[in-house]
């Protein structure tokens, strides 16, 4: 087992795209058990004996759980031995067995990930590529499928790549590592990790960047920015945008003018579906008033821990209408990192996306005392789940649009 760390844009996914052919190396050769294999398309690379686990799972939503893993399988001739590798990722996997002939796009995150590692299996790979495996997961989660990767190296002699970002448990899995530095070599070191030594700076530590003797345009233009805020703050102008000096004000004025006119586009099981303006402000303002009826004051912090879903914009434009503060967590933190954020910025209202984000809350909600309500926008999993301070973001929006048919001018005001 190898691992790949290093910052974003480092290129550990162009690494795994690499050997696995989806990208060609401008330079250099990738060799496989000592064949060249460089340029050689994905299909013949995955002939050979190589399966590629991408980051964001990649299953297909419209077939089963099944028919995902027959797919895995579809280049092999040997019936039995496909029928015997499926019955061994359901030993890995049970779960899959339990969802076998259920759609794989209505799956949590959790078992896609599981979906896609079976599916790769049923290949019976030499080297598996692994995407970050981790990405999304509850810490749960992320413990078991860890587990059953070290397994499959133990127990069928799979070699594993691995690109994570949660360093401590790749390094706990690999037997070796790999740091990659944008601009320097990487040192390897069994399952110790140093970085590229450099003039100047301790090997071990990755610099911000290399010293150029002049500041960073970006630095610059924040620098500039400030300036031109404070001039205006001094001067008492006001910044005006189709005549609103405020984002709400701004957003409202959008919604009302815009009406049934496109505001963003999701993909939805491969099916690009569109939300209106008058959609994203009805429930942006039903998030807003929920909240408000919660008891939200001007200031208090609501914190969304999810993936860029349309939830997601729904609590951040309510949540600021409202007075709140947004505050976005991101949802490759761990319990521990989800802990320190929610108190540092004294969280009053958490939104999650799912069962597995919300697991790193329940894991830590103990020290989390200025927390006083979590909504969950995806309740798959958690229909059995029954906790006073969970509740399902679907009531929430129904609660705000209740309060706001109770108090019709509060929203126009809090705009």
């Amino acid at each position: 087992i190898v691992t790949i760390l290093g910052a974003n844009g480092a290129g550990k996914t162009t690494v795994l795209k690499t050997v696995s052919g989806v990208m060609d190396p401008q330079k250099g050769s990738v060799l496989f058990e000592g064949r060249e294999i460089r340029g050689m398309d994905p299909d013949k690379v995955m002939r050979l004996g190589m399966s590629h686990v991408p980051e964001g799972r990649e299953v297909f939503p419209f077939l089963s759980v099944r028919e995902n893993l027959r797919m895995g399988a579809y280049t092999r001739r040997d019936p039995d031995g496909v029928a015997q590798d499926l019955e061994t990722v359901f030993g890995y996997f049970p779960v899959l067995r339990e969802r076998a002939e259920q759609r794989a796009g209505s799956l949590s995150g959790g078992e896609q990930q599981m979906l896609a590692i079976s599916r790769a299996l049923m290949a019976r790979p030499h080297l598996m590529l692994l995407d970050e495996p981790s990405l999304g997961l509850s810490p749960k989660l992320v413990k078991d499928i860890f587990e059953i990767i070290v397994r499959i190296n133990r127990e069928r002699g799979v070699t594993i790549l691995l690109v994570e970002q949660n360093a401590n448990m790749a390094l706990q899995t690999a037997d070796f590592g790999y740091v990659l530095e944008v601009g320097g070599r990487p040192h390897r070191h069994g399952r110790h990790l140093r970085a590229a030594a450099a003039e100047g700076r301790h090997q071990g530590i990755l610099s911000r960047h290399q010293g150029t003797g002049r500041a960073r345009q970006a630095a610059l233009e924040e620098t500039q920015d400030v300036a031109m805020m404070e001039n205006a703050m001094a001067g008492n102008e006001r910044i005006e945008v189709e005549g609103c000096d405020t984002i709400p004000k701004l957003f409202w004025h959008q919604v009302k003018a815009r009406g049934d006119r496109t505001a963003f586009r999701e993909k939805d099981l491969g099916i690009w579906r569109a939300t209106s303006w008058r959609e994203y402000g009805e429930r942006a303002r039903a998030a807003g008033m929920g909240l408000v009826k919660f008891g939200l004051s001007h200031g208090q912090v609501v914190s969304v821990l999810a993936e860029t879903v349309p939830e997601w914009l729904y609590v951040d434009m309510g949540t600021t209408a409202a007075g709140g503060v947004s505050n976005g967590i991101y949802p490759t933190d761990s319990a521990k990192q989800v802990e320190y954020i929610l108190n540092d910025s004294r969280t009053r209202f958490l939104f999650v996306e799912n069962e597995e984000q919300l697991d790193k809350f329940l894991e830590v909600r103990e020290r989390c005392p200025d927390l006083i309500k979590v909504f969950v926008f995806d309740m798959e999993g958690l229909a059995d789940f029954n906790d006073p301070m969970v509740m399902p973001f679907d009531e929430l929006l129904a609660l705000g649009r209740d309060y706001d048919k109770a108090n019709p001018e509060l929203w126009e005001k809090l705009v």
